[in-house]
Order: C-alpha cells, then structure tokens, then sequence
C-alpha cells in the first residue's frame, strides 16, 4: 500500500466482443461504424534535492536505488533516484480510441507508454459498452479498479493539479481488472449518482510495486482473483463525494519461479469528497485495507486545499500511510517496530495554457517513519527525501 474465475484477459475480450457485437446486429442489421480518438501526454522533469538513505547512509544503492529516492508511482515502478535530473519517472505517452457501431454499442482502448517502463507500451482499457437503456450500461473487458476518485484518470495529467497523485494514497500492486461492470446512472431532485458493480481477476507481471520490497531489478507476478466491489457517487453543484468498496483473493509469485505464494482475501473500504466552491478547490480522500489473514490493516489518507486565481492554483497537500499489525498474533506474531508508516507534506502550483494543457510545479517533502525492525529488515529503502518536479501536461 485476489478462484472462480479462470479467463484470462484475451477470453474475456472475446467474449465480450462476441457477446456484444451480436446484441448489437440483433438491434441492428447494418450498422454504420463511427471512429473516434484522444490522447493525453505528460512531460515531467524531477530532481531530489535531498534527504536520508535507509539503513543507517551505508549503502547508497540499496535494493539497486541510489537514494534518497522517491517513489512517484508505486503500480509503475516510478522512482526517482539521487543521480540529478530525470525526465522518466512520470513522463507517458497515451491514445484512446473508440469504435461506436450503434446507439448501444461501442468498443473501446486504450495504450499508454511510459518513461518509467522505459517506453513499454502498455494494455490499459479494451472493453465493449452496451447501453440496456438510458440508465443502465454494461461492460464488459479491460478497465480500470475504480478504487479511488482519481484511480480511473490517473494517467491523463490535466485532470488533476498535481505533477503526480499523492503516492501515500495512490499505491497499489494492481490497477486493472478483466471483467464486467454495472453502471446506473440516474437523478434524485437535485442530485445526480452514478452506481457500479464489478467484477474480474488481474494478474500484475514483473510489478512495479514489488520491487521497492524486492529490488529494482527483481521480477514479481501478483495475481488478484475473485474480485468483486461497488462504488457509489453522488454530486451536486459544487460538492462530490464517493464511497467505494472492494474484495478479492491476493497471491504474490515467488521472484524467479512460476510459484505463488499462499493467498490471502483483502477487503478494501474507501471515501472520498471533492468541493469546488467559488475558487476553493478541497480534496480529502481515506482508505481502509483490510487483510485480517495477514494480521494487517492499512490506513491512508490526503487532505488538500488550493484557491484558483485566474489561471494559477496554488494547492497545500497532506498525505500519510502506516500498516497496523496484530501484535503477537498468532499467524506471523507481528510487533509495532516492524510497521510501514510514512507521510508526505507537497506544495503545487498549477498555470492553465488553455482547456487542454497546463504547467506544473511541485515540491515534495516525504518522511519516513517506519519502525526499526521494518528497516532492519531490509524491505524498503526510501528514508527521507525531498523532491522538486515540472510538468507540461497536454490531452489531444
């Protein structure tokens, strides 16, 4: 800070395809295919301007980073490390495109390539749309764990005043998901809600995440199955708010081997509020994980508060994050001095080129509080660090 199912993501895209495409010429027998597309990009610039090694300055390349480091992206690997200015970690590259071929049906995908996968492209949405009626919408395919309010856009940078999401919150091994979802959408007086189920499997080759546990280069395989959650918005004029939850079995592979280890059910719990009144912009978000199997609950949460003034923002952001474990449990016998806590204080301003682009300017100050035993251990090697990035961010 996962069996029932056995498709992978090719048999759900095709059946999804299949499934769709006939609902579609039994409603329609020549339809007429229209095509679409975006895309976004963002280029970023970062530099640490100091901080602390982990495991007492000893070893500046620990788990292969040259600290202080900071991880901008936990799910994609992105860090930047004490070796002068980089323009990877947070720099991407996305097109999306859409095929609609009736009123009720569309197609729709979505690449992205990234500096911190060394261009890597990757899958990110496949997914077919049928609309049942003018509420109900199914999808089936590749999509993205609506997790939390920004977890959906998270790589469009323009969405969001930030050079990149506050990473105490915004961490996870899995992102995606193969399957289907529920979406209705409808009008209760004055406000307007949107309510989702879903439900998929994912499994996260060589992840991003595992290797600030594992090392820089180490391989890991995650596979989440039996993933199962909904989540609730509701706004009104200037207020939002978000309620989500979600379950799912979680095993971890074993680095070098095609092995997993033994799985654990987590269950996760989330809210979130957005206001925009008048020129305040307010962000909170929390986050509650759940893997009692483990002996484990994880917290985390952001508190930020900007003010536009024509086109510039300026945003005070606040985030935070520490597993609790049950002390002397009977699985693995935990203690405090073994937990992961760690916040980060950020100042960000934002300048608006127009609708579609803006320059960003961020200062980050991450401190690591983590107990001893988590350190002596060997597991994360981040410490201390400060960092400064730029953004031009730009969809198209």
């Amino acid at each position: 800070m996962r069996s029932g199912m056995k498709m992978n993501s090719a048999s759900w895209l095709l059946a999804a395809t299949i499934g769709l495409t006939t609902i579609s010429i039994q409603a329609q027998e020549k339809p007429a295919v229209e095509f679409s597309g975006s895309g976004f990009l963002t280029l970023a610039a970062g530099k640490i301007l100091g901080g602390t090694r982990d495991n007492a300055d000893t070893n500046p390349n620990y788990l292969g980073y040259k600290g202080p480091h900071f991880i901008s992206d936990w799910a994609q690997g992105a860090v930047y490390e004490n070796k002068g200015v980089q323009l990877a970690p947070d720099s991407r590259l996305g097109l999306q495109g859409s095929a609609i071929f009736s009123p009720n049906f569309s197609l729709t995908g979505q690449v992205v390539a990234r500096g911190a996968r060394d261009g890597k492209v990757d899958l990110e949405w496949l997914y077919g749309s049928y609309k049942v009626n003018n509420n109900l919408t199914l999808q089936i395919g590749r999509k993205r764990l609506p997790i939390l309010y920004y977890s959906e856009s998270q790589d469009v940078g323009v969405s969001y005043p930030w050079v990149h999401l506050p990473t105490d919150l915004y961490g996870w091994q899995v992102v995606n998901y193969n399957g289907a979802n529920l979406m209705y959408r409808d009008q209760i007086e004055n406000w307007s809600y949107t309510a989702t189920a879903f439900a998929g499997a994912e499994t996260n080759k060589d992840s991003g995440y595992q290797k600030m546990y594992n090392g820089k280069h180490s391989k890991t395989n995650v596979r989440w199955t039996n993933i199962l959650g909904g989540e609730l918005a509701l706004s009104r004029d200037w207020f939002e708010t978000r309620i989500g939850y979600f379950q799912n079995d979680a095993e971890n592979g074993i680095t070098g081997t095609s092995d997993y280890q033994a799985k654990y059910r987590q269950k996760i719990y989330t809210l979130g509020f957005v206001i925009d009144y008048g020129n305040w912009l307010i962000r909170n978000e929390y986050y509650v994980g759940d893997l009692s199997r483990v002996e484990e609950k994880d917290y985390a949460q952001i508190y930020a508060i900007g003010y536009r003034m024509g086109q510039w923002t300026p945003m005070l952001t606040y985030s935070n994050y520490q597993t609790r474990y049950k002390v002397g449990g009977p699985i693995y016998g935990y203690s405090h001095d073994g937990e992961e806590r760690h916040d980060t204080r950020s100042v960000s301003l934002r300048y608006d080129l127009g609708s579609s682009s803006a320059l960003k300017l961020q200062y980050d100050d991450y401190r690591d509080y983590s107990g001893p035993t988590f350190h002596a251990g060997g597991t994360v090697a981040t410490g201390n660090a400060r960092l400064i990035t730029l953004s031009y961010d730009k969809v198209f």
